[in-house]
């Protein structure tokens, strides 16, 4: 059967040598050969077919990633300095807003079928103790249970934050704005 794959996949164009020859020779007069390469070509044309297909329909709706990327690279920034309380009398311990963020993508990566596409710390993160409402966007796979895969993920996050910072979060709101296909899962 390999032999066949790989007389299948040869380049048209050159000659044939002679060992080539012979094998033409043979496909061309053995049933059982030539009904194996009709079968291969069916499916080759199938594989094509389905992947030029899903190569079409993800550049269709390419905007998700398009906004995923603009995002990361607005978030990578350093942002705003989030105050810490100090051990210390003339100490001052800050974190970044971009950390906060990095940390919230983190936790949507060990949610299967979320990805994160904006997350925003809105309110005075520079002064200590001030409310934080963190608005987010996200994509997530069809056929997934999304009121309780958005549940999970704001429960998730909520530890997180409680772990990683001393932000007052009085509110964690997520918008669903893409139903990602399965094949487009990332």
């Amino acid at each position: 059967m390999s032999t066949l794959s790989n007389w299948l996949d040869r380049d048209d164009g050159q000659p044939l040598g002679r060992a080539e020859k012979g094998l033409a020779q043979h496909i061309d007069s053995c049933p059982e050969c030539s009904r194996k390469i009709a079968s291969l070509t069916r499916l080759h044309t199938l594989a094509l077919t389905s992947l030029e297909q899903n190569i079409s329909e993800q550049k269709q709706d390419s905007s998700w990633i398009d906004s995923l990327l603009n995002n990361l690279a607005f978030e990578a920034k350093a942002g705003r300095s989030i105050p810490l309380a100090s051990p210390q009398e003339g100490i001052r311990l800050t974190q970044t807003e971009g950390a906060v963020v990095a940390a919230a993508r983190a936790v949507a990566d060990q949610l299967e079928g979320v990805i994160i596409g904006r997350c925003r710390l809105e309110g005075e993160v520079q002064n200590w103790g001030a409310p934080i409402r963190v608005s987010l966007t996200v994509s997530t796979v069809e056929g997934l249970p999304i009121p309780s895969l958005i549940h999970k993920l704001r429960e998730s996050l909520a530890k997180e934050f409680a772990r990683i910072s001393e932000l007052n979060i009085t509110a964690i709101d997520i918008t669903v704005q893409d139903l990602l296909g399965r094949h487009q899962e990332v």
